[in-house]
């Protein structure tokens, strides 16, 4: 459980720190999670994001990940789009 006070912390910045965690501590086996968070985490140093897609790489990394990290990693992400910012 992530607990953090939403007027001092950045949304943004917050998924960032989650993608470079996911980035380093997956095992590199199933292509949807190592591909899949390494994509995210491109598109947040970038900052260009778009809503779809990264909607469609965290439903495939659920979906098709083979250890439970893969498949729960996408929770916070979505969690955090749906219910704190507003991504086009």
């Amino acid at each position: 459980m992530v607990i953090y006070n939403r007027k001092k912390t950045d949304p943004l910045k917050l998924m960032k720190n989650w993608a470079s965690f996911f980035c380093a501590e997956n095992c590199d086996k199933c292509v949807p999670c190592r591909e899949g968070m390494y994509r995210i985490y491109e598109m947040l140093c970038s900052k260009k994001l778009d809503k779809k897609t990264m909607e469609d790489i965290l439903f495939a990394m659920e979906k098709t990940s083979f250890c439970p990290l893969g498949k729960n990693a996408p929770r916070p992400f979505t969690t955090l789009i749906n219910k704190v910012i507003d991504l086009k």
